[in-house]
């Protein structure tokens, strides 16, 4: 079956009448005759009577049934809507065409709501219609690795779930530089093609597995990222990013760059209520890297001195809030004045531009000739040697990407003499993102969002993200107009 679900996205009302007469034309046809419904879908009915064949669609909030023939239909039409569902109802009614033929009128329950309008698709496209009515988000896939013009906004197969797993409506995916490495293909890494990007993830659960409990159907959730096999020592022990078939949604398997994504149920995280969906999406990749560095790895500790890499990124960007909640004095580099003094709006407490070549001795400057204890490295060779020279005699760099490039080269006498450690960090544990999403629900840890594209610019999101030209998340919108 193909994912191509009709959804209503709900805008300024109208404010129409339950009663609406409708001009009949001088030779009226034959008295109503029955409707018959037809289910499509879960969301989509097929309505079957004698001014031809219209649809129902459904959503959480309310039905439409559009360009509704009412020739011949009156009565039968309402009592087949009402047999589907008892939500309110708007009817959106072409006026040159579509005429009532029941003395002259039609009575219309209160919750159902009437539009005329001289064109249907002109009326649908407005900008203040009661809804939008729009084509469901296809996925965005790629067939081939390659550049942003591999994407193609596209139909694809609807996912299907196990006993233990979610299907999840998608509202809000956030992109991540691991979509850009997965999408131009990595040595040695097999991606299953076609394939659907999309690590961070937030939507509603639409449909739960046989042996699934304490997740339910309407459930407003985000989604872990990282799926392991559940019962081998790391996972038992806690370390389920360490698993040996471990994986990330969207990397190894269908992600969110689509309406539905199927997801272990272990995965659910309740989405807390003072999030919009663009705000959740865009924070459980990022949060639980950052808290891994810094809190599990890096132990940073209260009065130390952080270098946070890279304000701008979405993993920057939480770092310095994570370093912060830490009791760290923070040092935050990014590339123009504008992200620096973003950086500075977050809470860093000094600010370095790493497009200049002297950077590293600005940050010994800062520091009293001293250094940083902690460097929070995840760009790679660009920044790696003035990072390790940024270091305090018995510093820590925590690294966890290399988004500039992997061959960094490292002067070992700088390690053993002056006593650093280097500390790798992959992802974090399904428990660590619980821990940080308390600082999440009381406001300590916030998403940064630099703009909300639709799903169908996607390739414009990958190219502002290879541009480097945000500052926080790009986050791609699901469930609206696209």
């Amino acid at each position: 079956m193909k994912t191509r679900t009709l959804v209503l996205a709900a805008v300024a009302a109208v404010g129409l009448g339950s009663m609406v007469t409708m001009a009949s034309p001088a030779q009226a046809p034959a008295a109503p005759k029955a409707v018959e419904t037809e289910k499509i879908k879960d969301t989509l009915y097929l309505l079957k009577g004698g001014g031809g064949n219209t649809a129902l669609f459904l959503t959480a909030k309310g039905a439409v049934v559009v360009d509704t023939k009412l020739p011949g239909w009156g009565q039968p039409l309402l009592d087949a809507i009402r047999r589907v569902t008892d939500k309110p109802v708007t009817m959106v009614i072409n006026t040159h065409t579509h005429y009532d033929h029941t003395n002259g009128q039609v009575e219309f329950p209160a919750n159902i709501e009437v539009v005329a309008h001289e064109n249907t698709k002109t009326y649908m496209s407005q900008a203040n219609p009661v809804y939008a009515l729009q084509s469901g988000p296809q996925p965005n896939i790629f067939k081939e690795h390659g550049g942003q013009e591999v994407l193609e906004y596209t139909d694809a197969p609807e996912p299907e779930i196990t006993a233990n797993d979610v299907l999840v409506e998608v509202k809000a995916c956030a992109l991540n530089h691991l979509d850009i490495w997965a999408r131009r293909g990595l040595p040695g890494i097999q991606i299953p093609l076609p394939h659907i990007l999309g690590n961070d993830i937030a939507g509603v659960v639409r449909e739960v597995g046989d042996l699934v409990s304490g997740v339910r159907s309407g459930d407003e959730v985000m989604l872990q990222p990282g799926v392991s096999c559940g019962h081998c020592l790391e996972c038992l022990a806690g370390r389920d990013n360490l698993c040996s078939e471990y994986d990330i949604l969207g990397y190894g398997r269908a992600g969110g760059y689509a309406e539905l994504v199927a997801a272990p149920a272990v995965n659910i995280i309740p989405k807390p209520a003072n999030l919009s969906w663009e705000e959740a999406a865009a924070l459980p990749l990022v949060t639980l890297t950052a808290w891994h560095m810094l809190v599990t790895r890096a132990a940073v500790q209260p009065g130390e001195t952080v270098l946070v890499h890279a304000a701008g990124s979405g993993v920057g960007s939480i770092g310095i809030q994570v370093a912060k909640l830490r009791g760290a004095r923070v040092i935050a580099t990014a590339s123009s004045n504008e992200k620096l003094a973003k950086a500075k709006e977050l809470g860093a407490d000094e600010v370095v531009n790493y497009s200049d070549v002297g950077w590293p001795r600005e940050v010994k400057r800062l520091t009293n000739k001293q250094g940083v204890d902690v460097v929070f490295e995840h760009t790679g060779a660009d920044t790696w040697s003035g990072s390790i020279a940024s270091l305090k005699r018995n510093g820590r760099l925590v690294t966890c990407g290399a988004t500039s490039g992997y061959a960094a080269q490292t002067d070992l006498r700088q390690v053993f003499y002056r006593h650093l450690t280097i500390l790798g960090s992959f992802m974090g544990s399904k428990a660590e993102l619980l821990e940080a999403m308390k600082f999440v629900e009381s406001g300590r840890i916030r998403a940064v969002i630099d703009q909300v594209l639709p799903l169908a610019q996607a390739r414009r999101a990958h190219e502002l993200l290879e541009d480097r030209a945000q500052f926080g998340k790009l986050v791609l919108e699901v469930s609206s107009r696209q």
